[in-house]
């Protein structure tokens, strides 16, 4: 998976770094995808018998997601895994935070623990609720910013 044209994709390096570390840890690569007429979309699925971890490049945002068996077609960000396996608030935002690939990298073991049978009814229901959560801050924090950004175009005027 890491393609060898990683840099003119543009992969960040802690993906990158990411990919080889899942790699060497049995992962494997389910899907691979680039669309250069699309706005040079991107998706990687790597995936073990339990996780799996998406990276996706959306108009040219980062994004890395977890999912896994018990949790249907539902995908979740680093951070509502931090959330709900550290009990911590973490920042809101639109794309890779600093940490995530490493927490990731650190914890994957964690997140299939989190998956067993007995644990990933409570797990579903703490991801959901923590990426909704998530989902409303973070369309409030992109309310104020074009609202604060048409009130200075107001005022430039």
């Amino acid at each position: 998976m890491v393609p060898s044209d990683s840099v003119s994709l543009g992969i960040p390096e802690c993906l990158v770094a990411l990919v080889r570390s899942l790699r060497r840890d049995g992962f494997s690569v389910a899907t691979e995808t680039h669309d250069e007429e699309a706005f040079g979309n991107y998706q990687a699925v790597l995936e073990n018998r339990t996780l799996r971890v998406r990276i996706v490049r959306d108009r040219s945002i980062w994004l890395l997601q977890i999912g896994g068996d018990g949790l249907g077609d539902s995908w979740f960000g680093a951070g509502a895994w931090r959330e709900c396996l550290e009990g911590t608030e973490m920042p809101v935002g639109p794309s890779i935070a600093d940490g995530d690939c490493e927490y990731v990298e650190e914890n994957w073991r964690r997140m299939v623990d989190a998956l067993q049978t007995e644990l990933v009814e409570a797990t579903g229901a703490c991801l959901h609720a923590r990426q909704r959560e998530r989902s409303r801050v973070d369309r409030a924090r992109l309310r104020w910013e074009r609202e604060n950004a048409q009130r200075k175009s107001r005022d430039e005027r």
